[in-house]
């Protein structure tokens, strides 16, 4: 599981924490303190993303 967590204010940024789905599994930092949002997402075995960064409009990026 990856999950996002979003700091607001003057300097925007974003941290993704993976965590394995087993009880008591530590999450491991995997991106800390991204500038602006960033949310990631998985579509048929791909990672993709939703950011702002460098773009005030939003888009969607593709991660290797």
């Amino acid at each position: 599981m990856a999950y996002a967590v979003f700091s607001t204010g003057k300097h925007r940024n974003t941290s993704i924490h993976l965590s394995p789905l087993s009880a008591g599994a530590v999450p491991k930092l995997l991106l800390h303190k991204i500038e602006g949002y960033f949310v990631p997402f998985f579509v048929r075995g791909q990672l993709f993303a939703y950011t702002d960064f460098t773009a005030p409009n939003f888009r969607i990026v593709r991660i290797d």
